[in-house]
């Protein structure tokens, strides 16, 4: 891995976040001009320097252009267009998230009650037979005929379109509930309305059930089977560790209190719930060490390693710091497998490159940028800080528990303040206090697995009596985000 593409992911991270701002006539010429100078560049044999912004500017170009295509699909599509009209449509989606509940500060109207919120890729789009009237701002939804293929009834044909476009949906009303438990990758059926978006995306308003076409994808189900037994192994702990520990170890909060999540909200504490690199460490260093006490060497370290990662990002849910941490994770197996020496800023830079050019949308996402500076603190700031104490008497242990949270509150400090408009000083002392919290949660130990509905007794009390020391450590969780309760 080449310390040369830190500079290249940070162009191309730049520049997948300006392209929504600007037209795509002004993206492709400025890539074209990157283009052309990384070639005038490259020609310059021996100079370092040159190569190096050559990578640069390709690196702005690829951003660039991915991030440009992606932005005019989504506003020149009939998704789109659908949007800026607020037309009645029938759509065919494919779930993309999970479901969930979302608590919402209006009162005194039908969205006092927490309506249902998730992302969808819409795959088939459709007209109502009696679209309403598109100067009616408050979104209200009439009645829609059922979805069908160009030529069914309640649907005009011509101008009924194929397509893959992402959306945010809002289900309000009594059938928000239906919608809750919706697995990913589960194609529906539904009639709402399009509105638009934050961010210039689609917004779908529906109140209706889904139809179901199809059935989850098999992994997804196994995922799905997977948490729905990891959160019976913690049915007979109090609520908060209940909710809390699923949260910790795949991010799965279906089941956190809402008082809680509002505490952790308060405190800033959000981003312990989600997935990271933490988690992938653990669980690599589980794989590998099982793998060579079993006498396993060569090739199949690194593979198997590659299918553990991939497994639990099924399991925990492709969300941007699950991908950034898997990224992460795939780049260490690849430098190990390759004999290299382990550079981890590099293999940041591979992992942020990678991510944004597969999905730009990850470029303006806090998630995202959140994961990767706290990833880029431990790197270069926690080691100094860590050696400085220790040379002023600390011991290592206490050194690297205050360096490491401190190093990430440095760099991610202002970025929360830009948006979340304050700072809690709670956290300048959680992250250390959670990392030995997550550590301990997501130590993988024996099978939990056999604590569903038809596991033998002895098999789900075990699971159960093994998910019980854990609940100690989110207990402590719980009374760190809520000091005042």
């Amino acid at each position: 891995m080449d310390a040369r593409l830190v500079p290249g992911a940070i162009a191309a991270w730049a520049a997948a976040w300006t392209a929504p701002l600007v037209s795509f006539r002004v993206v492709a010429i400025a890539s074209a001009c990157a283009i052309l100078g990384a070639a005038v560049l490259a020609g310059a044999v021996g100079v370092c320097r040159r190569v190096t912004l050559a990578v640069v500017l390709v690196c702005v170009a690829a951003g660039g252009l991915v991030a440009g295509l992606r932005t005019a699909a989504d506003h020149a599509g009939p998704v789109a267009t659908a949007a800026r009209q607020r037309a009645e449509v029938g759509v065919e989606l494919t779930v993309r998230t999970d479901p969930e509940r979302r608590v919402t500060r209006v009162r005194g109207s039908e969205l006092g009650a927490p309506p249902t919120l998730f992302g969808a890729r819409i795959d088939f789009l459709g007209t109502a037979s009696d679209p309403p009237d598109p100067s009616d701002a408050r979104g209200a939804h009439a009645a829609a005929g059922p979805l069908g293929r160009p030529g069914s009834p309640g649907i005009r044909g011509p101008r009924g379109a194929r397509v893959r476009t992402p959306v945010t949906v809002l289900v309000g009303g009594p059938e928000a509930g239906s919608w809750l438990g919706l697995l990913p990758s589960t194609p529906v059926r539904a009639h709402g309305r399009l509105v638009p978006g934050k961010g210039g995306g689609a917004l779908l308003l529906i109140r209706s059930a889904p139809e179901h076409v199809g059935t989850p994808s098999a992994p997804q189900r196994l995922a799905g089977h997977l948490r729905a037994r990891l959160r019976a192994a913690c049915a007979d702990l109090p609520p908060a560790a209940r909710g809390l520990l699923p949260g910790l170890v795949v991010g799965d909060t279906s089941q956190l209190p809402a008082d809680l999540e509002a505490d952790f909200r308060t405190a800033e504490l959000t981003h312990l719930t989600a997935v990271s690199g933490t988690n992938i460490t653990i669980l690599l260093g589980f794989v590998l060490f099982v793998l060579r006490r079993s006498g396993l060497r060569g090739r199949v370290l690194p593979i198997t390693g590659a299918a553990a990662i991939a497994c639990f990002v099924v399991v925990a849910r492709p969300e941007p710091s699950v991908l950034r941490a898997a990224a992460m994770g795939l780049v260490t197996v690849v430098a190990l497998y390759s004999g290299r020496p382990r550079r981890g800023l590099p293999a940041l830079a591979v992992a942020v490159l990678g991510l944004v050019l597969f999905d730009p949308t990850l470029a303006r996402s806090y998630g995202f940028a959140l994961s990767t500076l706290a990833t880029g603190a431990l790197l270069l700031l926690a080691p100094h800080w860590t050696a400085r104490l220790r040379t002023r008497g600390w011991p290592t242990w206490a050194a690297v528990v205050v360096a490491v949270p401190l190093a990430a509150q440095a760099v991610c400090g202002p970025l929360v303040v830009s948006f979340a408009g304050r700072v809690s000083l709670v956290i300048l002392r959680c992250p250390s206090i959670f990392g030995d919290c997550r550590e301990g949660t997501t130590r993988p130990g024996p099978r939990v697995g056999g604590t569903g509905p038809h596991a033998r007794r002895p098999e789900a009390d075990a699971g159960r009596r093994r998910a019980r020391p854990r609940s100690s450590m989110t207990g402590w969780a719980d009374r760190t985000a809520a000091p005042h309760r």
